[in-house]
């Protein structure tokens, strides 16, 4: 029998399980004192059966209801994450989301109420929520719909405002807005009219790019400039800024900002490089190794610009991590202090530079 398609790392665990002619084995033992902890419907379903006079020592323990429905794939990358809690991660719900398959996943373990797997990600689209002009509008659509789907009402909510966000910031495509359903699209139509209520009808300040300048075939650098210091609209800089994404050495980059602190380290300004992780797992690529510097520019004196560099590769994502930076990079009393030029005229200019060193292709343990 050929393996069913699961694009997460395999630890060879299976259990007893028969979907669409084909089925998964495991000792039972094993079977009922994990995943009745991690399932209220498969503890139910065990408690049933033993009920019924099968023994907790059986051959087979059958599971094909509970399963009922869903595709032998989707099983296995749920049971694979059931058994591995530690790899229901940011980076393992980004595969699944490469593959076509977290929708099919989520909804499985929304069905089975395996409540760790759905407490994860809850978490991870909240997160993924709370960067708006990081993600694409198809990304946001798309983990509003496995929030809708799983009922995770914290992150629904979060992925409604991150959408209206998006859509406010000139992210609209009517295309994509045709499949939302009519009560959705009525909150986000509300969500948008507050926006443009506390925007006095201007468009959120964006972000550029300015000066990006590829080296050569895996080198690059460029410069994020953010505007709006010193203005009514400064409150909008309180959460991460993120550049647009910029191709260097094949792959896609992009600056992360907390310009009035954050990230732990509140009266610092923080700021990291980060690989679009999503693009890099579509070309095949698991791992990418790089060397880099984040810079911020004094615009008076060059002399006194803040540079931060890595002595030694960096890889991306590191344990599922897509940034690599600082939390503490300049304190906010040295970025503001008027001897310096970091604000002049109201903006703030970040560099970075990129030399792609490495990859390892998508299955590869070397990183690991």
């Amino acid at each position: 029998m050929s393996k069913p398609f699961c694009p997460l790392r395999s630890e060879n665990k299976t259990l007893s399980l028969s979907l669409h002619q084909r089925s998964l084995h495991c000792p039972p033992d094993c079977a009922v004192q994990v995943l009745s902890t991690l399932s209220g419907v498969l503890r139910d379903l065990f408690r049933s059966q033993q009920e019924g006079g099968v023994a907790a020592g059986a051959q087979e323990t059958d599971l094909s209801a509970a399963f009922q429905g869903s595709s032998l794939a989707d099983a296995a990358c749920l049971l694979h994450l059931m058994y591995g809690p530690h790899t229901a991660s940011s980076g393992t719900f980004f595969r699944l989301s490469v593959a076509g398959r977290l929708l099919g996943v989520a909804g499985l373990a929304h069905k089975l109420d395996a409540a760790p797997v759905l407490a994860r990600l809850g978490a991870h689209l909240q997160e993924l929520a709370q960067r708006p002009l990081h993600f694409s509008l198809p990304t946001l659509l798309a983990a509003l719909r496995v929030a809708q789907a799983c009922q995770l009402a914290p992150a629904e909510s979060r992925c409604l405002d991150a959408v209206a966000h998006s859509l406010a910031a000139g992210g609209s495509e009517p295309a994509l807005l045709e499949a939302v359903d009519h009560s959705t699209l009525a909150t986000l139509l509300v969500l948008l009219v507050d926006k443009a209520r506390r925007l006095g009808g201007q468009q959120l300040p964006l972000p550029q790019v300015v000066d990006a300048v590829p080296y050569g075939g895996s080198s690059g650098g460029f410069t994020l400039r953010i505007s709006g210091f010193g203005t009514a609209e400064e409150g909008y800089l309180l959460a991460e800024v993120a550049s647009p994404w910029v191709d260097i050495g094949g792959f896609r980059w992009q600056l992360l900002v907390y310009p009035l602190g954050g990230q732990g380290a509140a009266h610092n300004l923080s700021a990291y490089l980060e690989l679009d992780t999503q693009h890099a797992l579509e070309a095949g690529v698991q791992d990418v190794g790089v060397r880099f510097s984040i810079a911020v520019i004094d615009q008076r004196t060059i002399g006194n610009t803040a540079i931060k560099s890595t002595s030694s590769p960096c890889v991306f994502p590191d344990k599922y991590n897509e940034r690599c930076g600082r939390a503490d990079f300049m304190p906010l009393r040295e970025l503001r202090a008027p001897s310096r030029g970091y604000l002049a005229g109201g903006q703030l200019l970040v560099r970075a530079e990129v030399i792609v060193v490495g990859t390892e292709p998508a299955g590869s343990d070397a990183y690991t």
